[in-house]
């Protein structure tokens, strides 16, 4: 210890010396002496040439050659120990010692009067030496040899601020994820609704397996805008995914059961996807260009350019799955010996209120450290009010967007798509100038009361003859033609009552099952549609009981163009005559118009 007045100093070797607080005067005048003999270096101790001034590995360039050699072999992506690199190196200097021994004999013998030059044999580092060599490496170059690119690149790469997103639906984040849990293949109470051709497609076959879960997720509030699930990644599923942002999720959460309303939906402004084949599809882009949206993909192999969706899926396996009977855990090392396929209960629908009510009721209600300990239903609602949200499209757009292309032929009754027939007074006026031919249609499987079809360069809405059928979801009228001729096998004619009934029927009952499948992914391809349509709809018509309109228009200021059959396509039973439907002049209808047992609509054609 230093005394009163002293100042304490640490020396290199951890020695602890005194040193004076004054200096003496002869000490000052032998420095003054020095100084004028020999300058300033006359003044530095001899203390810093103390020590081994040597390499502190070897004592020769060939030794440290040797070790530095053997050293880079950690950086290799076998992932050795330092103790194997130790053994290596201890290894080489035996070997290269032993080389030496051998030419020192050899030379020894040759030029044994003229005394031949020895070398010396080199000393083996210690194990502690060889592992200071090895943490010398570059930390960086040793992370990119042994764990790969990825991993140096999440643990060097510098964090700045945060992305600079303030709206609601600024910025959505979309992907999708196999999820670690084994369900039951099948819907309860939906076989109504789809038939084994469906589920078939669905792959409702009453197995165990995994599902695909692709999210939306909004980065400004960290809430989930739309959820699918499906059997594998898919061009339908992503654009499905997206059509779901645009929609008021409020009845799935009030089918499942949630305390909370599923509200969040509006236009985003930019979508980010990674690069998977169904996010760049021509489909996919076409759907987002047509509604404004810039689409963004984010380099391949660099998740963290969508680090809200992998920090949401990691939330589910950890907060959600470990809960549910037949979870599979990440990788068969943590599985062990389990069964998870045995293990599973949950069926489709099951699954389905499950992951509803956790999104809705927990996840979108548990503080988050993203948005600095508060809930993502609280941030949405406190951004809505500040900045508002671009409200989804319209039905017309989305049937335009989303609709399933399809190609029919315009006749003089009209349009048919998967039994139901489209007519209007724009598409018969059409038909007046171009005759029969093929037109492009957009069919929107979720509201068939209207097609889209593409006349004179332009978009024309065509509603359907039966009035009964706005807002009927496919699905629904599948089922309904399913039991109407599951009744009447014999006959392939129905009247609107009888629809009305049926209609109003799988509504009550399979009303929920209905909103449930919706999470799930449903095939309306093109090649769907006419499958459905060749196998259900072959000799399948309706029939309208009311009695046409007969009467011409006699105001001179045009004529009346009734239809053949208004309520359907000509059935196996329902003959027309030649002549039947044709265009009236003002003087009644043309001989040979059929006009009895069919209510006809009629158009005043101006001009």
């Amino acid at each position: 210890m230093a005394k009163p007045g002293e100042k304490e100093n640490r020396t290199k070797a951890g020695k602890r010396i005194a040193m004076a607080a004054e200096v003496r005067p002869r000490t000052l005048r032998r420095w003054l002496a020095a100084y004028t003999r020999s300058g300033l270096k006359a003044l530095i101790d001899g203390r810093v040439a103390s020590g081994r001034r040597a390499g502190m590995m070897c004592c020769c360039a060939e030794g440290e050659a040797i070790l530095y050699t053997e050293v880079r072999k950690y950086l290799s992506p076998s992932e050795p120990t330092q103790t194997q690199i130790w053994e290596n190196v201890r290894d080489a200097f035996a070997a290269e010692n032993e080389k030496r021994a051998a030419e020192n004999e050899k030379r020894a013998g040759e030029n044994e009067r003229q005394g031949a030059e020895i070398r010396t044999l080199l000393k083996v580092p210690s194990q502690s030496a060889v592992r200071k060599a090895i943490l010398r490496l570059d930390p960086y170059l040793v992370t990119l040899a042994r764990k790969g690119e990825t991993a140096a690149r999440n643990r060097f790469r510098p964090v700045g601020q945060r992305l600079a997103v303030l709206r609601p639906l600024e910025r959505v984040e979309m992907d999708e994820c196999k999820i670690d849990l084994f369900s039951i293949l099948s819907i309860a109470g939906i076989h109504d609704v789809f038939s084994k051709e469906d589920l078939a497609r669905l792959g409702l076959d009453d197995t165990s397996e995994r599902w695909w879960l692709s999210i939306a997720i909004c980065t400004a509030t960290r809430c989930i805008v739309a959820m699918k699930l499906s059997r594998a990644p898919s061009t339908r599923c992503s654009i499905e995914t997206l059509e779901m942002i645009m929609t008021d999720k409020g009845a799935w959460s009030d089918t499942a059961g949630a305390m909370g309303h599923w509200w969040m939906a509006g236009t985003p402004s930019h979508i980010v996807t990674d690069c998977g084949s169904h996010f760049l599809s021509y489909e996919f882009r076409a759907a987002c260009a047509s509604l404004g949206i810039t689409c963004e993909r984010a380099p391949a192999g660099m998740p963290e350019f969508r680090a809200e969706n992998e920090r949401w899926f990691r939330t589910l396996a950890l907060g959600l799955l470990p809960r549910l009977s037949g979870y599979a855990r990440s990788n068969v090392v943590e599985r062990g010996d389990k069964e998870p396929q045995k293990e599973a209960a949950l069926t489709l629908d099951e699954l389905t209120k499950v992951l509803v009510r956790w999104v809705v009721d927990v996840y979108h209600n548990t503080p988050h450290a993203g948005l600095d300990g508060r809930c993502p239903a609280d941030v949405w609602a406190e951004s809505v009010a500040e900045w508002g949200v671009t409200p989804p499209s319209d039905l017309r757009t989305r049937r335009l967007v989303f609709g399933t292309p399809l190609s029919r032929t315009v006749s003089r009754t009209g349009l048919q798509v998967m039994g139901v027939r489209y007519h209007s007074e724009k598409l018969a006026r059409w038909m007046l100038r171009n005759g029969e031919q093929a037109v492009p249609v957009r069919w929107y499987p979720t509201d068939i009361g209207a097609i889209e079809v593409h006349l004179d360069k332009e978009w024309v809405a065509v509603p359907a003859v039966v009035e009964d059928l706005d807002g009927v979801h496919a699905q629904t009228w599948l089922a309904t033609v399913r039991r109407m001729r599951a009744h009447s096998k014999s006959r392939f004619e129905a009247n609107l009552p009888t629809i009305r009934k049926a209609l109003h029927d799988i509504r009550a009952i399979n009303d929920e099952a209905m909103r449930l499948s919706g999470i799930a992914i449903m095939d309306w391809s093109e090649e769907a549609v006419e499958a459905e349509e060749d196998r259900m709809f072959i000799g399948f018509s309706v029939k309208e009981t009311e009695e046409p309109c007969t009467t011409a228009f006699d105001d001179g200021l045009g004529r009346c163009m009734p239809t053949a059959c208004a309520a359907g396509p000509v059935g196996a039973d329902d003959e027309v005559e030649p002549g039947g439907g044709e265009v009236s002049t003002d003087e009644g209808p043309r001989p040979g118009a059929r006009s009895g047992g069919r209510r006809a609509r009629t158009w005043n054609v101006r001009g």
